[in-house]
């Protein structure tokens, strides 16, 4: 009886070892993605495929006032609601396919075009491959779509 137990154990054991492998992976690919969300340095490039990988109704944390939780995919469209607290800002980033934002609450300053500032109801579009940085001084709120085709 005590051998099966053990067995038991270490069956469950290597079950939760191989989970925990699996888990470390996809956290480092999360991981990397946020950074290159965060920072300007390194690689600004953040993929249709790597979006795609982002679980669905989940909160990330790009840095302490800037949050995201991606909310629909299809196989041509990704969307993501975007918070941003006063004085938040990502880093530099570009995208593989054409990026929309709507802002719904507060503005939007890009510093990629000048510091041009978007107001609430304005929409902002980087063509695939823009470089931009999205700053805000208030909080702010954004509807984000990512499409492979054009709008």
């Amino acid at each position: 009886m005590e051998g099966e137990y053990q067995n038991n154990i270490d069956k469950l054991r290597e079950e939760r070892n191989v989970c925990r492998e699996r888990f470390s992976i996809i956290t480092d690919d999360v991981e990397k993605i946020l950074n290159s969300f965060a920072i300007d340095e390194g690689v600004t490039m953040i993929t249709w495929k790597e979006l795609a990988g982002l679980v669905m109704g989940e909160i990330y944390f790009v840095n302490e006032k800037v949050k995201f939780i991606k909310t629909f995919q299809d196989k041509n469209t990704m969307r993501f609601k975007t918070y941003m607290e006063a004085g938040g800002e990502f880093g530099l980033q570009q995208h593989d396919v054409l990026d929309k934002v709507f802002i719904e609450i507060g503005h939007l300053i890009e510093q990629e075009r000048g510091n041009k500032i978007y107001e609430k109801g304005d929409s902002v579009v980087y063509a695939p491959k823009e470089k931009h940085k999205p700053k805000a001084l208030v909080n702010s709120v954004y509807d984000v779509a990512f499409k492979k085709n054009k709008i």
